[in-house]
């Protein structure tokens, strides 16, 4: 009876750490399937967040064209190999192309840009495109007045620009929303900065700022900031993740001005484009 006893025991205590070391053994995996479904879940959140927002930016451009799509903009055909040529080769330009023409726009009222993170990106390419390809100058009136509704958006942006741009580099799973201090992915100076001005002075210097290329860029960029030397704003340019927040950081320009000086500086660099495809063209003939 005794020895019937414990064998009863000792499978039972058998039993019991058999199962312990499966759910030990099956704990790593039941924690590892969570790991999952929680990425799985923040990459779900994420692509809902960018096809919300992508919606939103739609519907706002069309509002600016009366309802209908922008015509695209007539872009110059860049000779292969010049610095128009590697600059067109940047993505980020689609959406200026795309943009509202601002000689044709119905323009919201400023204080209605200026409380919508949706309406500065729309008015930040809607300005951009307007230097870049369809002539309008720094001081026409509609240029001049979509830059002064965007001049507190910029304020505000350059203030809260560290902490937004400690977000951009976080790990992705905190990036489902967008930065709490500050929209920062419709900021207009980063906007107009990070991926348009930047790209478009290391296409002069094609990645390796040599004298020469440094040289030419200098020379276009000289009268742009008034007191400063053309050489300064392209070693800005070149070196910089974000050039128009260090122009600010630096001092020359005021944070209410920063955008006009973005414009000026595109405008330069097109034209500087375009009178380099314009020599090639007459080389080749």
């Amino acid at each position: 009876m005794g020895r019937a006893s414990n064998h009863k025991r000792a499978r039972r205590r058998a039993a019991f750490t058999g199962s312990r070391r499966a759910s030990l053994a099956v704990r790593p995996l039941k924690t590892e399937g969570r790991r999952q479904l929680r990425h799985l879940a923040a990459a779900q959140a994420q692509t809902r967040f960018y096809q919300e927002r992508e919606h939103r930016y739609a519907e706002a451009r069309r509002a600016w064209c009366g309802g209908t799509e922008p015509a695209r903009a007539s872009t110059p055909r860049w000779v292969s190999g010049t610095f128009g040529a590697l600059f067109a080769a940047n993505p980020f330009l689609a959406e200026m192309y795309d943009a509202p023409c601002l000689a044709t726009a119905v323009v919201p009222p400023a204080v209605v840009i200026a409380d919508d993170p949706t309406q500065w990106h729309v008015a930040a390419n809607a300005l951009m495109r307007a230097v870049a390809f369809d002539g309008l100058e720094i001081d026409h009136p509609a240029v001049s007045a979509l830059l002064d509704a965007l001049a507190p958006v910029a304020k505000a942006e350059l203030r809260y620009s560290p902490g937004a741009a400690a977000w951009l580099v976080s790990e992705e799973r905190q990036r489902t929303q967008p930065a709490p201090w500050f929209p920062v992915l419709d900021g207009p100076v980063g906007l107009v900065s990070m991926y348009i001005l930047r790209d478009a002075a290391r296409a002069v210097t094609d990645g390796d700022p040599g004298a020469e290329e440094v040289a030419v860029l200098s020379r276009a960029l000289d009268g742009i900031i008034p007191g400063v030397a053309g050489s300064v704003v392209a070693d800005t340019l070149t070196q910089n993740a974000n050039p128009l927040q260090a122009l600010v950081t630096s001092g020359p320009v005021e944070p209410s001005q920063i955008l006009r000086v973005g414009l000026e500086v595109l405008s330069c660099l097109v034209s500087l484009f375009q009178a380099e495809a314009d020599l090639s063209t007459r080389q080749a003939a």
